[in-house]
């Protein structure tokens, strides 16, 4: 099953990739609405892209393959799942992605803290986290997160290399979103199995049967990916884009992918807004997209668009 392919192109980085968008089944521009929806954005904001897709949800009812731009825009996720229809409720969302986005959920639509938000839905019932190795798993950066929900394994979390977390002040007696939980005087040592340790193709052969069947919703943020595959906006991981397309294979092989989105293009523009930029921790960051971007990128997002649209764009490419 091919997807009905689109971009949200709000900071204008899809439509440099000129291959891309032409492969691409409909581009929606909201350029406009670049300052509001980026980074963050209050939900009277979000009333242009939401009439956007409940447009598109009546005209296109199969899968949804979404590109956002920038990471600035992943937070645009939990609108997409709040949109899905009730017909393939409930689902199981799988995150790739260098960070957890699970921060304490305020404002409701943030980059940092969407899946804070999706644990909400009840149609959600499980976050699997996949490849982070973010500076957000360190022991300071661990209060404000779902933690319960990671006890109660509602959260499955597989870092790239991170293999004990230190919750201080907690002394859960399971912890189920972990490999083992070990109770200290301070706390508990949390201790996860790791994507360098066992591969990424190992990891999705053991989630074969919790998946298999289940409706699976995957968010892709590139920045997962080492800067020989993406460069993106934030400081980026691991994984390598081979190991990513036999992730994206094995689970359209054992479970139901009801949609997906991709995001972590490099914004052609600075972000705007003082309090997003200190927020950001851009307050005088100068950077700026190397010449070589968007052509990477755009490899990455043409190899991406094959693995869930192989048909469609072996015919587009042959036209």
């Amino acid at each position: 099953m091919d997807f009905f392919s689109l971009c949200f192109d709000i900071d204008g980085s899809i439509s440099l990739q000129d291959r891309l968008a032409s492969a691409l089944d409909e581009i929606i521009d909201l350029r406009s609405e670049q300052n509001r929806l980026r980074f963050w954005a209050k939900k009277k904001h979000l009333a242009v892209l939401q009439r956007s897709i409940d447009v598109l949800r009546t005209r296109h009812g199969e899968s949804w393959l979404t590109f956002l731009g920038s990471g600035d825009f992943h937070h645009l996720t939990l609108l997409l799942l709040e949109t899905l229809p009730k017909e393939i409720h409930p689902i199981t969302l799988v995150l790739i992605d260098n960070h957890p986005d699970w921060f304490a959920p305020w404002p409701r639509y943030h980059c940092g803290n969407w899946v804070s938000g999706a644990l909400r839905l009840p149609w959600v019932r499980s976050v699997l986290m996949i490849g982070q190795n973010s500076p957000d798993l360190n022991t300071r950066n661990f209060f404000g997160i779902p933690f319960q929900e990671l006890c109660e394994g509602k959260i499955q979390l597989y870092p790239y290399e991170k293999k004990r977390i230190r919750a201080l002040f907690r002394w859960p007696s399971v912890v189920l979103g972990a490999a083992n939980a070990v109770r200290r005087f301070y706390g508990v040592d949390l201790y996860f199995d790791t994507i360098s340790d066992q591969g990424l193709e190992r990891l999705f052969d053991q989630l074969a049967e919790q998946l298999r069947g289940q409706n699976i919703y995957i968010s892709i943020d590139k920045d997962c990916l080492g800067r020989q595959a993406a460069i993106t906006d934030w400081e980026q991981g691991k994984l390598s884009l081979k190991e990513l397309l036999q992730g994206i294979g094995k689970l359209r092989q054992i479970g139901n992918v009801i949609g997906a989105d991709i995001c972590g293009e490099r914004a052609p523009y600075p972000l705007q807004g003082f309090l997003k930029r200190i927020d950001a921790g851009r307050v005088f960051s100068k950077s700026f997209a190397p010449a070589e971007t968007d052509y990477l990128n755009e490899q990455t997002n043409l190899s991406l668009l094959k693995a869930f649209s192989p048909q469609r764009v072996e015919t587009r490419s042959q036209q």
